[in-house]
C-alpha cells in the first residue's frame, strides 16, 4: 500500500498547471512528519513504523532503491519551494541527504543526483 501511494504522488509530482499547488499542500507538518517516518524506515530497514501523531504506517518490506529514488525525486521538487526549507531543516532532512548522498553514491548516480540537486536548492 505505501509503495502505491510513493507511486501515486510520483505521478502527481509532473511538471504541470497544478504541480505548484500539489506541492503546498503537501507542505506541512504532517506530511513531511510522515515523509521523516519513510526516510526512517528507508534508513533503518525497518517492516513497520508508529509515530506519536498516530499516523500508522503499514507492514512493508524494506524499502529499495527504486523506492528510495521515487521518494527523492518527491524531496527535490518540494525543495524547490523556498517555504519548505524550515520543514525540511525542522525533521533534519539536510542529514539524510547528505547520508545518503555518500550511501548511494555507487549503488544509484540517480539518487545521489537528485540528493545533491536538493541540498543545492536548500542550501540557496
Amino acid at each position: 500500500m505505501i509503495f502505491d501511494t510513493i507511486d501515486l504522488l510520483l505521478l502527481l509530482c509532473t511538471d504541470s498547471k497544478s504541480l505548484r499547488p500539489f506541492l503546498k499542500q503537501l507542505s506541512n507538518d504532517t506530511w513531511f512528519h510522515l515523509f521523516s517516518q519513510l526516510t526512517q524506515q528507508c534508513n533503518d530497514g525497518l517492516s513497520s513504523s508508529t509515530n506519536s501523531s498516530n499516523i500508522h504506517l503499514p507492514l512493508t518490506p524494506t524499502f529499495d532503491l527504486k523506492t528510495m529514488e521515487k521518494l527523492g525525486i518527491l524531496f527535490e521538487k518540494l525543495s524547490e519551494l523556498t517555504e519548505n526549507r524550515r520543514l525540511f531543516s525542522k525533521y533534519n532532512f539536510l542529514y539524510i541527504f547528505k547520508e545518503w548522498k555518500q550511501k548511494f553514491v555507487n549503488d544509484s548516480p540517480f539518487l545521489v543526483l537528485n540528493m545533491k540537486s536538493t541540498l543545492l536548492n536548500l542550501e540557496q
